[in-house]
């Protein structure tokens, strides 16, 4: 007699339907050695009168995902709603109560509630999978469950949000402004229509919680990570960035520092010809830098349909296999949150850094600015007014400095912010060398 693995899906977007898709046309594939069906037996989403594309008529349909999980004839949840509360936490709880698998693509949620779900999932002698929830194409989660155990990691940072990395990458191709790429991402569906969370950095915020969890066995919460997006970026400060031979990105890092962990999501300067600003398009990139591995680079699609249900599958090929320590990721019996240290500022950091001015355009305004710098220590190497008219009463000031303390450069800019001699609020932009 043949076995059937029992999935329900609660969530029909662009991942439920994918996953749906793939499990009906690679049916004859999945089964393998032990001859295990997957089958998609329990459907719950908004509207069952949309045409998917994909075969539901053999599927129990709930308009409920969480009665789905309470009484659905299902082995495996599949969590794709989104959301950091009702229904997906509810739904996702009563499954887990029930002794069901879950597997799920919510960053939100696991951000948030990770840990909870995941103790839950113990308690029930049952497993909580989120492979999807973090850069789809990419196994950064169960690479990184694997290096845990043998090795101590010192520093995990990428590119982990597709939307902002098409964003500044097209920016910078095809000098559109930064409201002309929005629209440009949410036509190709590379955007959602309320893109807030992506622009703003708090989708790679989630992400992050996520990754440095199992990184460094710390809390999932988002607490004490600090958070800057890409909505002050202009075309100009992307344009004067390539001349400078840099690419602004959008980067998530979380690494050791004085027996803490300090985490960030904020844009910064890559050298053009490093392998993180050549990352393109909705492409992430994840690199973990460990005491013996070294440095690991993993690149691949982040975002989409196909790849974030591929990881989906991949999570619930690893329950079909009983294979419950690649399923259940966080590290349990090490979660703590005292290793978490409080980010304030990424800039309090001795770096380069690239400041954007706009001033007044009157002859020794500029030198008067740069003096001002000067009683702080900051110096610069390149400084540019790029198409500057001199009939203009305002210019626009472009700087990179030598390397300097971040509080330095705090106090310098709220002073310079300060004087009439300022139009606009200054930018600044920490340079990486990563």
């Amino acid at each position: 007699m043949e076995n059937v693995l029992r999935i329900g899906v609660a969530g029909l977007g662009t991942v439920g339907s994918s996953l749906i898709k793939i499990i009906q046309e690679r049916e004859e594939r999945l089964k393998g050695t032990d001859h295990l069906s997957f089958v998609v037996s329990a459907i719950s989403a908004r509207d069952r009168n949309i045409d998917r594309g994909i075969d539901l008529v053999d599927a129990e349909w709930f308009d409920d995902p969480i009665v789905m999980a309470d009484k659905a004839d299902i082995d495996v949840f599949v969590e794709v709603i989104g959301g950091k509360g009702y229904p997906a936490y509810d739904s996702v709880r009563v499954a887990l109560i029930r002794g069901c698998h879950v597997v799920t693509a919510n960053k939100a949620l696991i951000a948030n509630h990770g840990v909870d779900l995941a103790l839950l999932a113990q308690k029930n002698k049952t497993t909580l999978s989120f492979e999807a929830a973090v850069a789809g194409g990419i196994p950064v989660i169960k690479v990184l469950k694997d290096y845990v155990e043998y090795d101590k990691i010192n520093r995990i940072y990428g590119i982990i949000n597709g939307t902002c990395n098409y964003m500044l990458s097209h920016m910078n191709k095809m000098e559109l402004s930064f409201e002309e790429c929005l629209d440009e991402a949410k036509r190709c569906g590379y955007a959602e229509d309320n893109a807030e969370f992506d622009i703003n950095g708090i989708d790679s915020t989630h992400k992050l919680a996520i990754l440095s969890s199992i990184a460094f066995g710390i809390n999932t919460s988002v607490e004490g990570i600090y958070c800057e997006g890409i909505s002050s970026i202009t075309l100009e400060d992307v344009r004067v960035a390539a001349d400078f031979g840099y690419d602004i990105k959008l980067l998530a890092i979380a690494q050791r520092k004085d027996e803490k962990i300090v985490r960030y999501v904020y844009p910064a300067l890559l050298k053009s010809d490093s392998t993180m600003a050549l990352v393109d398009g909705i492409t992430n990139a994840v690199v973990i830098e460990t005491e013996v591995l070294g440095k690991l680079v993993m690149i691949g699609p982040g975002a989409g349909g196909n790849p974030t249900a591929s990881a989906v599958l991949d999570n619930i090929c690893n329950i079909a296999k009983i294979d419950t320590k690649k399923s259940v990721s966080l590290a349990l019996d090490n979660v703590s949150s005292t290793l978490i240290g409080q980010c304030n500022n990424a800039y309090e950091q001795e770096k380069e850094y690239f400041i954007r001015l706009k001033i007044r355009n009157d002859e020794g305004v500029l030198d008067k600015i740069i003096a001002q710098m000067a009683d702080f220590h900051i110096f610069f190497r390149l400084l540019t007014c790029p198409h500057q008219d001199e009939n203009s009463q305002e210019c626009s000031v472009f700087m990179i400095t030598h390397e300097v303390s971040g509080i330095s450069i705090h106090n310098a800019i709220q002073c310079i912010n300060d004087k009439s001699d300022v139009i606009q609020y200054s930018r600044v932009i920490c340079i990486e060398n990563l």
